[in-house]
């Protein structure tokens, strides 16, 4: 007989914005606990489901909805996400997204398995037990509204290939990260540390970032363009540059720069000139959706169909529940978009989305610098599974 919902406590902590959030603590009737937290998401696409204050959430749980969910079976995620959403989206993503998460997370511990395995086997289509780690895209420069500077693009990325591990990818960016704080001292620029764990300094021009970066590259003896890439998460909603002025820059940075990567490089309106970016660039190059998209399956298949992107973020967040950001997925991988499963600007230290981008079979990851306690949560919860992983196969 399945284990069911016993009880639960709701409380109100603080994220890494210093901006309340919702933590709770989930029991099973066989005393099992678990816990889960919510980020939150500074710079938002306009149709992305909003979030209630963390206060109200709070309320919600406790004198809404736990009496509807008291006693749920647990191991039936479906049926429990269709549950909270029924009532709508005026209670808030961030309240469904943290039951959907721990209701998840206890229903795995019920079975004895870790939360990745629980998430492949049970909730996804993919039929076999080798895992192959996501790519991660380590975000080492913060601008936009991410960063008190002048800096327009929101993110500088650096995306390590062809490494044979997970381990060697993230520690070529480990080694990135330290060699670029050097490079910036000896150039006289700041060294503060952003909302994502990228440094924040000022340059009157965007582009310049990229030569600080390729100097820090080649101190470590990474290669841009043959062993280290770069992207950027443009958040053009955010900017105050016309799309002929982007375009112009973004052509500036690819001829100069082993740019691979362009997310949301338009705002969410200017669908010509994501037609043309699309219809410009080379095979192994990604225009990415993320407050285009919002993690919504309708909006990532009419995208998808009009071919303005061949790559979508994925943010549970933005939809309310892992049922729902499961099917955003696989409409996703229908279309043959590359996926990148993506935290937020105001994390927790909930690992629980590392496991979830291992189960799906991510493409990338973006979880911010290898810096700040939130964001190395979810790179060193990857790397612990893949030593696990590598562990258990050597012992059978």
């Amino acid at each position: 007989m399945s284990s069911r919902i016993k009880n639960l406590f709701p409380r109100v902590i603080i994220n890494s914005r210093c901006e309340k959030t919702i933590e709770i603590d989930l029991i099973s009737d066989n005393w099992e606990k678990v816990t889960a937290s919510v980020p939150s998401g500074k710079s938002k696409g306009k149709k992305e489901i909003v979030e209630v204050k963390a206060d109200k959430a709070v309320n919600l749980i406790e004198n809404k909805i736990f009496s509807k969910i008291k006693g749920f079976e647990l191991c039936q995620q479906i049926k429990f996400d269709q549950l909270l959403n029924e009532y709508g989206d005026n209670v808030g993503s961030n309240t469904k997204l943290v039951l959907s998460i721990a209701y998840l997370k206890l229903s795995s511990l019920s079975l004895s398995l870790e939360n990745y395995a629980y998430i492949r086997h049970y909730l996804t289509k993919i039929h076999k037990s080798f895992y192959h780690f996501p790519t991660p895209y380590f975000n080492m420069v913060n601008g936009g509204v991410h960063a008190n500077n002048n800096l327009g693009f929101q993110e500088f990325l650096v995306i390590p290939k062809l490494k044979a591990s997970f381990k060697e990818n993230y520690w070529s960016a480990v080694e990135i990260y330290q060699s670029l704080k050097l490079v910036l001292i000896k150039s006289g620029l700041g060294t503060t540390i952003a909302d994502e764990g990228g440094y924040s300094f000022d340059l009157k021009d965007d582009t310049k970032v990229f030569d600080l970066l390729k100097i820090a590259c080649t101190e470590k003896s990474l290669v841009p363009g043959k062993e280290i890439f770069f992207g950027i998460d443009a958040s053009a909603d955010n900017l105050h540059k016309s799309a002929d002025n982007l375009t112009s820059t973004y052509e500036k940075i690819m001829a100069n720069y082993p740019l691979v990567y362009l997310e949301d490089p338009y705002s969410e309106n200017d669908f010509k000139y994501w037609l043309a970016i699309m219809s410009k660039k080379n095979h192994n190059f990604l225009i990415v959706g993320d407050d285009l998209t919002v993690t919504n399956s309708q909006y990532i298949n009419q995208y998808a169909q009009q071919k303005l992107i061949n790559g979508v973020i994925i943010k549970p967040n933005q939809i309310g529940t892992i049922t729902q950001t499961l099917e955003a997925i696989e409409t996703a991988k229908k279309n043959h978009l590359k996926i990148i499963v993506s935290h937020r600007s105001g994390e927790t230290n909930d690992d629980f989305i590392a496991d979830f981008a291992l189960a799906v079979e991510a493409d990338g990851v973006k979880f911010g610098a290898p810096a700040r306690g939130e964001r190395v949560a979810k790179y060193n919860r990857l790397l612990k599974i893949e030593d696990n992983l590598i562990n258990q196969t050597n012992n059978n």
